[in-house]
């Protein structure tokens, strides 16, 4: 199952899946949108996969790993 978690839950859902380990954030968006806005890894860790790659590099992540999605609406606002 996928979860939907908005940024203002972001703290609680990481929280909630503390047991399984650091959780995992996954940021798909490009490298320019990147460029327009950071994230700084706070008890996480963060892996960059432009979402046109995502498929060919699936394998590099931990199945049993906690996985947060940061992504892109291409208007200028990020989603979680």
């Amino acid at each position: 199952m996928i979860d939907q978690v908005s940024p203002p839950q972001w703290n609680d859902w990481m929280a909630q899946h503390a047991a399984q380990g650091p959780a995992l954030l996954l940021d798909v968006r490009e490298d320019w949108e990147i460029q327009t806005a950071s994230v700084r890894p706070e008890g996480y860790e963060l892996v960059h996969i432009p979402m046109g790659q995502l498929v060919q590099r699936l394998a590099e992540l931990d199945p049993q790993r906690p996985v947060l999605l940061l992504g892109s609406t291409h208007a200028g606002e990020e989603t979680l």
